[in-house]
């Protein structure tokens, strides 16, 4: 007996969960927390049109989806299975939510944007229960109100209408990092061993007309070495500046040693120097508490206020960087002339929500007095480079005079939001990218040779920047690159090695047998033998470079002895995983990985529904004796429930075997497709054909095997 179906709804003023008959509610306001797949209908376009259009526009649909359509539904998918988790003290719920509708753009990029005003439609409807919604008119994104605790309920449910491109909570957040002891004493991070500040300086000091927006918690306005420059401030809590009563006095010290970070008045005879120290700065009061907790929206809101009105720079000193509604707001602040800088955080996380070459938004983690990663900063792939954080000498609230030690990733932020500003301030004709792609390529290289993901870019060096940015823009890459290894019998795993200079922010791969990739470090399999010149064209904001290395990997044949040519046990969790085949699983409709049980290691495939598709390519060109071997656990099928496991070739079918209720143990069997005698390319693939979710097909292990 199946399971009944969770419903979320609003009633009477209540929220209602759980298995709640539709007849004790009305009608308007019930919604199922997860879209049925409609069979066989493929493209995410018409699982709205299923419920939305008549059937005749369903009739018209594809059967199968083309890459794009797939990918975006995959994403989609994806999204609304992550579960978001409060860490008290550093990201808490607050009650409210910032959504995203799919844009128009990403629809028409997926080839689906013949149905864009229905998906919009689709959002906005789903919104209605919430009653009024604020649209962010710069980022079109709505912030919603919900019962709290409903944060992830209510997340699954909009992602589930395949409508939105995001749903995430409007966390709560605090600043992160607090002062040690005052202090007025030297500044370790300007001296001539880390930031080289002062050789900078002997360049450029920062020009008044350039200004860095600082999002944080109030200044002590009348420190005496935050006098020059200061611009009107702005309390973006109460939404006013400071001519109409918006209060930007400290409610938190913290505010306050960020400013001095970024740009503390140098040459004044008094305390400590920001990185630009004749840069203008305005504070943006993000909290109006005493802890200075902020929410993830007003955030967002200051960052954009900043650069809206003129700043050049957006410095975000608080955790949550990590959020799908960052980038969405750093790609508009980008887009109008600026940069959006992020704290990494001190929880020490690896922070692998993205990658830090794929967004505009510049996350910074920290490191001590000996060029190390400080202990409490974040990392991976999500970072981009890191600046001093530890024992930071700064401006303090105590008095006029005080200056502190501050630790924390909260102030790397500010040092590297104040070297952007001063790269724009020494060349005021280069775009963001190129103030990016300045102080990615004038960091000095930490931990291993080039970008990492303990350091990123490595951590940052004023005089250098001044150097890149004063000839009137940065340096084109010197493309260069590793393999290994060299050589080899088929099949030859390859793993490549970006060794380029100058900070490239994108790659372009040729292996010299017809294919290629954009990864920084891509692994290629060569699966027949011969000689192959490989080329890497390294680029970034200022141009590009090209390494050609001729005959560069030798492939040498293989024996009469079987081999593997082909495999994949899901490990990787995702579809791009394994070795030896051409491209990634092509993977639609309900279809997962997971880590309930799998044949081996910790993952398999799951394929559920009528919908569950997976189909994957690989060359047998010189195979001879090749055989496919995977493994099968059904679980819950009934009369007319099947499961397709078949092997083609164009739209020849070579091997298959259809599975029918009665093979159902829910235990994992061995299974074997003999293709002596096929050649050429492939598709390897499973078709899930049951009435219902609870029906299950699990894969794991697939193997193609054979003598070359």
């Amino acid at each position: 007996m199946r399971p009944p179906p969770r419903w979320v709804a609003w009633s009477d003023g209540g929220w209602l969960d759980g298995p709640t008959p539709m007849g004790r509610i009305r009608a308007g306001g019930i919604v199922p927390l997860s879209s049925s797949l409609s069979p066989r209908v493929a493209l995410a376009a018409f699982l709205f049109l299923g419920s939305l259009a008549s059937q005749n526009d369903v009739d018209r649909a594809p059967s199968a989806p083309g890459d794009g359509q797939a990918r975006l539904l995959q994403a989609l998918q994806l999204a609304a299975e992550r579960d978001f988790v409060a860490v008290p003290g550093e990201r808490e719920f607050s009650g409210r939510m910032i959504v995203r509708p799919l844009q128009p753009e990403t629809l028409a990029a997926a080839g689906l944007g013949a149905v864009a005003g229905v998906v919009r439609a689709t959002a906005l409807r789903a919104l209605e229960p919430f009653g009024a919604a604020r649209h962010v008119d710069a980022t079109d994104e709505f912030l919603i109100t919900v019962p709290a605790g409903t944060e992830n309920l209510v997340a699954r449910h909009l992602m589930g209408t395949l409508a939105f491109q995001y749903a995430e909570p409007d966390w709560t957040l605090y600043p992160i990092g607090c002062p040690n002891d005052t202090f007025f004493a030297q500044q370790w991070h300007h001296q001539a061993n880390r930031m080289q500040s002062c050789l900078a300086w002997d360049l450029h000091t920062g020009n008044p007309s350039v200004s860095v927006g600082i999002c944080d918690t109030g200044v002590l306005t009348t420190h005496e070495d935050l006098q020059l420059h200061r611009l009107e401030g702005y309390n973006a809590v109460d939404q006013r500046w400071e001519s109409q009563g918006g209060s930007i006095s400290p409610v938190h010290p913290h505010g306050t040693q960020t400013t001095g970070c970024a740009a503390a008045n140098g040459d004044n005879g008094l305390g400590v120097s920001g990185v630009g120290w004749n840069l203008s700065h305005r504070m943006l009061r993000v909290s109006n508490v005493s802890t200075g907790s902020a929410s993830l929206s007003v955030l967002q809101h200051a960052a954009r206020t900043a650069v809206e009105n003129g700043d050049k720079v957006a410095s975000v000193s608080y955790s949550g960087a990590d959020a799908s509604s960052n980038l969405t707001t750093a790609t508009y602040i980008k887009s109008i002339g600026g940069l959006l800088v992020w704290a990494a955080g001190n929880d020490n996380r690896n922070l692998t929500f993205g990658n830090r070459d794929s967004d505009d938004l510049i996350v910074v983690g920290g490191t001590d007095e000996n060029d190390l990663k400080a202990s409490f900063s974040a990392y991976g792939t999500f970072v981009d480079l890191v600046a001093p954080g530890v024992n930071v000498a700064t401006t303090g609230t105590s008095s006029n005079s005080n200056y502190v030690y501050a630790s924390g990733t909260s102030f790397a932020c500010p040092l590297t939001a104040g070297l952007c500003a001063l790269i724009w301030s020494r060349n005021p004709a280069l775009t963001p990218d190129q103030v990016e792609a300045v102080l990615k390529g004038s960091t000095d290289d930490l931990g291993a040779a080039g970008v990492d993901n303990t350091f990123g870019y490595g951590r940052i060096n004023a005089y250098k920047a001044m150097q890149q940015a004063g000839g009137g823009g940065g340096a084109a890459p010197v493309a260069d690159f590793t393999g290994a290894p060299t050589s080899g019998t088929v099949p030859l795993a390859v793993a490549f090695t970006d060794a380029s200079s100058n900070a490239p922010t994108a790659w372009s791969w040729d292996f010299g047998d017809g294919s290629g990739s954009s990864a920084q470090n891509p692994s290629h399999t060569y699966s027949q033998a011969g000689t192959y010149t490989v080329s890497l064209t390294a680029s970034n904001a200022f141009g590009q470079d090209t390494e050609t290395k001729v005959g560069y990997i030798t492939v040498n044949p293989g024996g009469s002895t079987e081999q593997q040519i082909a495999f994949d046990g899901f490990e990787s969790a995702n579809y791009s995983g394994g070795t030896g085949w051409l491209g990634a699983w092509t993977a639609s409709g309900d279809v997962s990985i997971r880590t309930d049980g799998p044949h081996s290691g910790t993952r398999h495939a799951r394929l559920r529904s009528s919908t569950g598709l997976l189909r994957r390519q690989v060359d047998l060109t010189g195979v001879t004796q090749a055989r496919v071997v995977f493994w099968l656990r059904l679980r819950s099928f009934e009369s007319g429930d099947t499961f397709l496991a078949r092997v083609t070739s164009g739209s020849t079918t070579l091997a298959s075997r259809i599975f029918v209720n009665g093979e159902d143990d829910n235990a994992y069997y061995r299974y074997e497709f003999d293709l002596s005698g096929a050649s050429g390319v492939v598709t390897v693939e499973f078709d899930a054909n049951m009435n219902s979710t609870s029906d299950y097909a699990y894969v794991d292990d697939v193997e193609v095997r054979g003598v070359r």
